[in-house]
């Protein structure tokens, strides 16, 4: 729904602050293109915040002690996949699920890459 060469600048702003080890985070305001298929007429802006999801080492640095070793642990561990916990079977015998722990310590990120920026 936007104009394609508005997508390479924001791509290159997630791979900056990724590489420097940064939430990946950025805010633009693109122009809205029209849709039919979507009943979109176009030509408003729209205020867009993007967070793509990273392992910020920043942000595991200030967790407790006992966080950072359960992260240690890898696919041993409660955090097992931290961040990119799996989308079926993280949990098991559960095909859908997460865990109170697993789901706080997305949302503590999540707020630690919008705060951040």
């Amino acid at each position: 729904v936007f104009e394609r060469f508005e997508l390479l600048p924001i791509a290159c702003k997630l791979w900056w602050s990724e590489q420097r080890g940064m939430p990946a985070v950025v805010r633009f305001k693109p122009t809205v293109l029209p849709n039919d298929r979507w009943g979109l007429e176009g030509g408003n802006q729209v205020d867009v915040l993007l967070v793509y999801l990273l392992n910020v080492e920043g942000f595991n640095t200030k967790l407790p002690k006992h966080t950072q070793d359960e992260i240690q642990l890898g696919e041993h561990g409660s955090l097992a996949h931290w961040p990119h916990y799996k989308t079926t079977l993280q949990n098991p015998p559960e095909v859908t699920s997460y865990t109170m722990r697993q789901v706080s310590l997305l949302s503590a990120l999540g707020e630690h890459a919008v705060m951040s920026h």
